[in-house]
């Protein structure tokens, strides 16, 4: 309970007393600036340490990319040397099985390339095959979930609205 002519301590009136006789005091504007210099130097330290792990995890990142490549590279330099390896024991048997060294080569040679040319050929087409049926079976379903809405797809507004100018201006 608070009494009249008695201050609590804490109070209002304790904080605007002067302090006791030889008491040093440090004005409270030293202690803002203090306090403002602290923060700014951690604040520094702060975004300081963030920079240097972004650094550090961009080196790493940079260092498992070349990693990979060099990785790459090998695999494949192995696998370009086991093609031209297969290539010549091909053409080196079907040499002997024509008893001319330099058809077996020639023929081995054209037969490798059109087994590539064959594949690429055949693998495009299924990609390319692949890539159009879902465009178009996206492009249905929009149209029957525009049917649905509306009672009406873009292709039959087009059709009824559309002005027959094929772009050009009168």
């Amino acid at each position: 309970m608070h009494t009249h002519g008695t201050e609590q301590p804490g109070t209002s009136s304790d904080r605007t007393k002067a302090p006791p006789a030889g008491a040093t005091s440090v004005p409270l504007i030293e202690q803002l600036l203090r306090h403002v210099a602290e923060l700014r130097e951690f604040g520094s330290h702060f975004v300081q340490a963030k920079l240097d792990a972004a650094k550090a995890s961009l080196k790493t990142a940079v260092m498992y990319a070349v990693v990979g490549l060099i990785g790459a590279v090998v695999v494949l330099t192995v696998l370009c040397t086991g093609a031209v390896l297969l290539t010549i024991g091909l053409g080196g048997a079907l040499g002997a099985l024509f008893h001319i060294p330099w058809l077996g080569n020639l023929v081995a040679g054209l037969a490798v390339i059109a087994l590539i040319l064959g594949v690429t050929w055949v693998g495009v087409g299924a990609a390319l095959k692949s890539s159009k049926a879902k465009i178009e079976a996206l492009y249905a379903t929009r149209a029957a979930r525009q049917r649905s809405a509306f009672g009406q797809d873009v292709h039959d507004r087009a059709g009824r609205a559309a002005p027959a100018t094929n772009g050009h201006k009168s």
